[in-house]
């Protein structure tokens, strides 16, 4: 089923417990791929028909067809067939034989006993049986898919098919596995006639949807892109063997001396769907599913093989089970393990001149061993990109103890009494402040804890929240400064324009990040209380409502703010806000290019740049007319700054002076952060202008950038300088880039002091914080827990696929958590323009899909949703053996 011309895909999992080493041959066939119905190539037939071709013990005769066979007694001694292309026939002759027909032919041919259809509940006692027996299965699927066009398209009418009206027609672009028939009818006599009432339904439907149906004008365009022409089929017949599995068994979970293939799928039992029964009686072919869950089952040996054909295995949906057992082991990862098992069974057989039943009952320790050592050839490792990954996981791992040294060197100086940090090492040691210990320095420590230590995390940095809004909140939420010799403010007297700008700062630079990484969370709430109450409080009147400030750089750490807190809340009270302060600056007299003397580009200067493209980037989507009349004003703004702001390689002077094109002599060290706000308009209105200039900024860096004194060699402007490459490189992977940052971000981490302390001032934070950004790019997102020093994780991305590394000098166990599209799940964003001080997404898992981990150490591999993995999945790591992931 799991091919071109059924199109299924692969259910169950494999390399289960007790023997997780089964597995080892479905993995060298599995694609990894999850979806019905889609396209020839996502099944890859030609890729197991090679890895089937490579084995020298397996002889392949495509296209035969088993007519009969020969017996000796209750044994097989010959299969005659015929190749269905040729006519030709051939005789086999062997001393074992196995069924994975799934129609249990060679059984049947040779007289094997079997059931097909339904036990009834007297029968069996099994509680999903029916009350009597009957002749029902679950039916066969022919799946299809359309799809859209540039042009109408038509399709005729089809007299033979099923006709439809509006009540019974399905407004559908694909069929899935529901499109099931024929399960009151005999899967074997009568499956052509099954397969081909599901293309009536099929082509009649769609002949419906296309020339009559009210909705044909939305189907115009579509196209009926692919039709099965090879029914998928579930049950058929199932051959007895010493053991019957039933549900209770699974359930109760009985446990045989002989169990070895885990079932994991659920009892999965189709029957017709009512509705369809409605317009269709006895002639269904829509179907429903009803589940019963299990934990992990695994099935016992003695179902696998004939009761009264001595030398006759089986594997696949013809094993000895009910119809109700059926629905859990008849998916196709778990058929495939069967055919492990059945294989090493059979190896025992000619080892020991044994039948498979004497297998059982003589030689089951034996083929315990062999299920414990598993088959399958060792996964291929390439060992180039693997190296990447792991020097990946070197560089972050510096990079993590660097964050933990910076953390433990200022945890040092934290006032004994409130455990808040000092603004700075010198003359500032006194205080505590939210422009800057809060903006700067302490969310770059909580992150660092987040990420690395959990403990510090949910103990000393929660209680720093606490205390930081205990005692320096003043006016409502909006803190202050804070003296810890006087365990009172700074200042006697409260000043309304300094708290706003503090409050303004901790927002964006610190609250705000945070919770772009952490989600909802006191630091989040913190945020929030602190943005109502500067907004309530707002002290300027203008023609568009009032506003907190006359500041460029307050009004833009507003901008980006409102932004983002709009979406993530979606209470519009937020956008209204950052509206007036649009409005302010683009329709009114105070533009920033147009209307001002100067424009500082630097930082504090750039915040305006970018706040008012985050903002045309929300209206964009919340509110068309504004952005609208946005668009002129920000594309002069941002053209002027091209002009007259830029230097030769693209980057930023420190200010720039709009009546006469001057600007200052030296460059800007968040050159990137205006380039956050050209690339978010760019992704809006695609001028190409915007993202070349991108382009060009990065192509330049490692040319003539490298060690270059950021505002005078500091740590700061090295931090700054970094995360604009970052972010930047991450929408844009110019090649070059990667060196420029690989080798400045070793510059920062030199001069760090042995103490962990980098300069002593609230800048040391942006050191932290530029360097997890560096650190996820190398891990791709990926964190651990517990974190540990020497255990070293890094990833290299491949199209969609993920390689990963990880090893450690000591035995580890523990969770490998993996990252989440963020603007999405915590944000709401429409759309993940550049935002400054953002963490960046690299490899994300988006909800609703599943994902294939591939472990090449021990060459399993495991299918996960993405919560699963954003979850964390169990990784144990023994001494000094590095273990190889590939996640698709």
């Amino acid at each position: 089923n799991n091919s071109s011309e059924v199109r299924v895909h692969l259910n169950g999992e494999v390399n289960q417990p007790p023997y997780p080493a089964l597995g080892g041959v479905v993995n060298e066939l599995d694609t990894g791929l999850q979806g019905n119905a889609q396209p020839a190539e996502h099944y890859d037939d030609q890729r197991k028909l090679k890895v089937v071709q490579a084995e020298e013990n397996i002889h392949l005769f495509l296209n035969m067809h088993a007519l009969r066979v020969e017996k000796q007694g209750d044994r097989i001694v010959a299969v005659v067939a015929q190749d269905i292309q040729k006519g030709t026939m051939s005789r086999f002759t062997a001393p074992l034989f196995a069924d994975c027909s799934g129609d249990g032919t060679l059984g049947f041919l040779a007289g094997a006993e079997f059931r097909m259809g339904r036990e009834s509940k007297e029968q069996t006692g099994e509680p999903l049986a029916p009350e009597e027996s009957d002749k029902m299965t679950m039916g066969a699927s022919v799946q299809w898919y359309s799809t859209a066009g540039d042009r109408p398209s038509r399709f005729p009418d089809c007299p033979w098919a099923l006709q439809f009206n509006e009540q019974s027609c399905h407004y559908l672009i694909r069929g899935d596995w529901d499109w099931e028939t024929g399960m009151n009818r005999d899967q074997i006599t009568e499956f052509e006639f099954i397969r081909d009432h599901a293309l009536r339904a099929v082509y009649g439907n769609w002949a419906y949807l296309k020339n009559s149906s009210r909705d044909r004008a939305k189907y115009a365009d579509s196209q009926l892109e692919w039709v099965a022409y090879i029914a998928g089929k579930r049950e058929s017949r199932r051959l007895l063997g010493d053991v019957i599995l039933q549900q209770q068994d699974i359930q109760r979970r009985r446990r045989f001396p002989d169990s070895f293939v885990t079932s994991t799928w659920s009892i999965d039992l189709h029957y017709p769907d009512p509705k369809n029964s409605q317009y269709f009686p006895g002639e269904e072919f829509r179907s429903i599913a009803k589940y019963a869950q299990i934990k992990p089952y695994p099935i016992p040996y003695r179902s696998m093989y004939s009761r009264n054909i001595s030398n006759l295995m089986m594997a696949g949906r013809c094993i000895s089970v009910t119809h109700v057992a059926l629905g859990t082991v008849r998916v196709m990862r778990t058929g495939g393990m069967m055919g492990e098992l059945i294989g090493m069974a059979a190896s025992l057989c000619t080892k020991n001149n044994t039948t498979p039943r004497g297998v059982y009952e003589n030689h089951l320790a034996e083929l315990k061993r062999l299920a414990r050592k598993g088959v399958g050839k060792p996964a291929e490792i390439d060992k180039d990109t693997f190296r990447q990954a792991e020097e990946n996981g070197r560089l972050a791992n510096k990079g993590f103890i660097h964050c933990r040294d910076f953390v433990k060197g200022w945890l040092r100086y934290a006032d004994r009494k409130t455990g808040l940090i000092p603004r700075n090492l010198s003359r500032d040691k006194d205080i505590w402040n939210a422009q800057d210990s809060a903006a700067d320095n302490y969310p770059f420590m909580v992150l660092t804890a987040a990420i690395i230590d959990r403990p510090l995390f949910d103990g000393r940095m929660r209680n720093m929240l606490r205390a930081e809004t205990m005692f320096t909140s003043r006016i409502g939420s909006l803190p202050d400064t804070y003296s810890f010799t006087k365990q009172d403010f700074h200042d006697s007297k409260e000043n309304l324009g300094r708290i706003i700008f503090g409050s303004s700062e901790y927002v964006k630079d610190g609250l705000l990040p945070l919770t772009e990484w952490l989600g909802p969370s006191p630091w989040s709430e913190r945020m929030i209380n602190i943005l109502d109450d500067l907004w309530e409080r707002a002290p300027v009147k203008t023609k568009y409502g009032q506003i907190v400030s006359e500041n460029q750089e307050i009004n833009g750490e507003m901008l980006q703010t409102l932004s983002r807190v709009y979406w993530m809340t979606g209470d519009r009270k937020y956008l209204q806000w950052a509206v007036r302060l649009g409005d302010y600056y683009l329709l009114g007299g105070h533009h920033p290019t147009r209307d001002e003397e100067s424009l500082r580009l630097r930082d504090h200067g750039c915040e305006i740049v970018s706040g008012l493209c985050e903002l045309y980037a929300t209206v964009n989507f919340a509110m068309p007319a504004k952005k609208g009349a946005y668009q002129t004003p920000i594309h002069e703004m941002l053209d002027s700054v091209l002009k007259f702001g830029t230097n030769e390689h693209g980057l930023f002077y420190n200010g720039m002076y709009n009546k006469t094109g001057r600007h200052d002599r030296d460059l800007a060290d968040t050159w990137g952060y205006n380039l956050n706000g050209f690339y978010t308009v760019y992704l809006i209105d695609k001028t190409e202008a915007y993202r070349q200039a991108v382009q060009k900024a990065l192509g330049n860096l490692n040319d003539y950038y490298k060690n270059y004194q950021w505002e005078g060699s500091s740590a700061d402007g090295y931090a700054d300088s970094i995360e604009g490459a970052i972010n930047l490189y991450n929408r844009e992977p110019v090649d070059s880039t990667v060196k420029w940052m690989d080798s400045e971000i070793k510059v920062m981490w030199d001069m760090q002091q042995p103490n962990g302390i980098i300069e002593g001032w609230h800048g040391d934070g942006n050191f932290a914080r530029t360097t997890i950004m560096y650190c996820l790019w190398k891990t791709k997102g990926l964190t651990i827990r517990p974190w540990r020093e020497d255990v070293v994780f890094g990833a290299i991305q491949e199209g969609d696929g993920l390689k990963i590394s990880i090893s450690a000098d000591r035995s580890w166990q523990g969770k490998l958590l993996f990252d989440t599209p963020r603007h999405k799940t915590i944000m709401n964003m429409p759309l993940d323009w550049p935002r400054i001080n953002q963490f960046p997404e690299w490899f994300t898992v988006k909800q609703n899909k599943r994902y294939m981990v591939r472990d090449l150490t021990s060459n399993t591999r495991k299918s996960y949703t993405a919560q699963q993995l954003a979850d964390g999945i169990t990784i144990s790591l023994q001494t000094g053996v590095p273990q190889y992931l590939i996640v698709q």
